[in-house]
This record gives C-alpha cells, structure tokens and sequence, in this order.
C-alpha cells in the first residue's frame, strides 16, 4: 500500500516535501496531470493482447489492461525502432557525443517518443509543474479527496505527484547477489550493457541516472526508471507500492498552484527550454509510428 498524502496549497505541498525528505537521502520526484493514472512508460499505455497466458494466438488483437493480472503476451510501439530512427535523424542537431543507445532513449524519452523508460526529476517544484502546468483543469468533487485515501491513492478529481528513494527501489529489484546491501542508482554511461538487460529482459523497474549534457534533461534534473519486457506499472507491483509516496493535487488548488509557480519562474518556456528540431523529428515519428501500430492491431 502506497503512502498517501494530499497538498491543496504551495506551502502544503514545501511542508510535505520537506517531512518526506527529512531522512537526508535522495529522492525523486513525478508528477501527473490525473492521479488515476499509473506508473506506466509512455510505449506501454496502450497495449494489445496477441496470445493469451497458455501461449495460443488471438484470432484478433485486443486491448489489453496492464493491471488486469491476464498474463496475455502483449502487443507494444517499436520503441527500439522509433528510438533507432530518431538517432539517425537527430544526430545532426546535437552539441554533444552519444556513446550509448540508453542515452538515446534518455534523449528521445524527453523530446516525445515514447519508450520504456519513466522521467522523474530530484526538483520537487519541477514535479509539481508537471502536474498542474501543462493541463485541462478538471473538477474537484467534494468527496473526491476522501476517495483518494479510501482507495489507496487512486481516486479521481486531480493529480499527483509519485516520490521515491531511487536506492530503496533498487534494493527490492536490482537482480544482482548481495546488491541490497551497497545499492547504487545506475549509470546511463558507465552500466549501459546493465541497463539495456533491465530493459529487455523481464526485470522490475530500476532507477537510473539520465544523460545530463542534453540540455532539457539537464534542466529538469532528469532521472529515470526502467520498465523491462514485464510490462506492470511500477505502483503494480506491491513490494514497491510500499516504498512509493503519492501526494494528490485537487483540480481545486491549480489556478492559484499555477500563479504560485509562475512568479517563481517555473513556466512551460523554463522547464522545457525551447523546441527545436529534435522535437519536430520526434513528433513525426511518433505519429507515424503510433498510426502504423493502430493500424496493424485494429486491421
């Protein structure tokens, strides 16, 4: 069961930041314009059944819920692919060398195609933007906060930001002898070969560091999580539930949360510095990407 809070004001919010982290350790920070929604990879979102648990084709692709316990094999974008195809279209537009394909991902992840990976960032504030600043504001009902904490933290009426200790999560899933008892948060350089297995293989999620040359990651204070050929949602798996913290944003509190963050200078144009080629590349082929595979499963 994930631990749960609720923050209605900018200083509710710092005041709950500053106990979660009062331990001294790192942690890092989501945030999520809808708390009903998982902590699922962007290529996993939308996902179709092709054989079933005993291994026997569908006759026709279905959509599939992750969460459902089926065990279907499941259908998901080419990530490889799309992040291949944009690594050779985008190379051009880079100040910086890229020695691995997990740098690419990282760099792709950020510019819009979808993947495997998790953004998550060490700046509260910027997870706090990212759950309130780029979004329809819906309703708050009132008995939609009571009905986060009855439901564990997946109610409805708002967003939320997700908190972790990146060595607490890879103490449980780092499948490594002794590894629990000297954790380190990988590399994206220096354990690429460890990474690349975490991400085709069936492994829980791992937390990583990003690929802090590129710009837009650096400002973000980009982190990452890995989500191997299991497919679950990290907040799936109950072993990590336990050392997950939600706290739920209600639609009530956006407005002023948004003129808060904005006199801090925490605005769309600051967190995402500015486009470029790299998200014109990245928009395309995810698109192209995304209607092929439609197009496929729903033939």
């Amino acid at each position: 069961m994930m631990e749960t809070y609720v923050a209605q004001s900018l200083n509710e919010y710092i005041e709950l930041i500053a106990k979660i982290g009062s331990n001294g350790t790192e942690k890092w920070y989501r945030g999520q314009s809808n708390c009903e929604y998982r902590l699922t990879p962007s290529a996993l979102r939308k996902v179709f059944a092709i054989e079933d648990q005993r291994g026997y084709k569908l006759n026709q692709p279905i959509l599939d819920d992750t969460c459902s316990g089926s065990n279907n094999v499941v259908a998901f974008l080419p990530v490889d692919r799309m992040v291949t195809e944009f690594s050779e279209k985008a190379k051009d537009c880079l100040e910086y060398d890229v020695s691995t394909r997990i740098e690419w991902e990282c760099i792709a992840q950020h510019y819009g195609i979808p993947t495997r990976i998790l953004d998550w960032t060490t700046n509260a504030i910027n997870a706090l933007f990212f759950a309130v600043g780029d979004c329809s504001i819906g309703q708050t009902k009132e008995d939609d906060i009571r009905h986060f904490f009855d439901s564990q933290g997946f109610g409805s009426g708002g967003g939320a930001v997700f908190v972790i200790d990146p060595l607490e999560i890879n103490k449980k899933t780092v499948p490594i002898p002794d590894f629990d008892k000297n954790p380190i948060v990988f590399d994206s350089i220096k354990h690429a070969k460890i990474l690349e297995e975490c991400l085709h293989n069936m492994i829980p999620p791992v937390c990583f560091s990003g690929f802090n040359k590129e710009k837009r990651i650096s400002r973000q204070a980009g982190k990452f999580t890995t989500t191997g050929t299991l497919v679950w949602p990290m907040d799936f798996y109950t072993e990590l539930q336990k050392r997950i913290i939600k706290i739920y944003i209600p639609y009530s509190a956006y407005e002023s949360l948004r003129q808060q963050l904005c006199a801090l200078g925490i605005t769309h144009d600051t967190i995402y510095v500015e486009d470029d080629e790299k998200d014109v590349i990245a928009k395309a082929i995810a698109q192209e990407t995304r209607n092929k595979f439609l197009k496929a499963m729903l033939k």
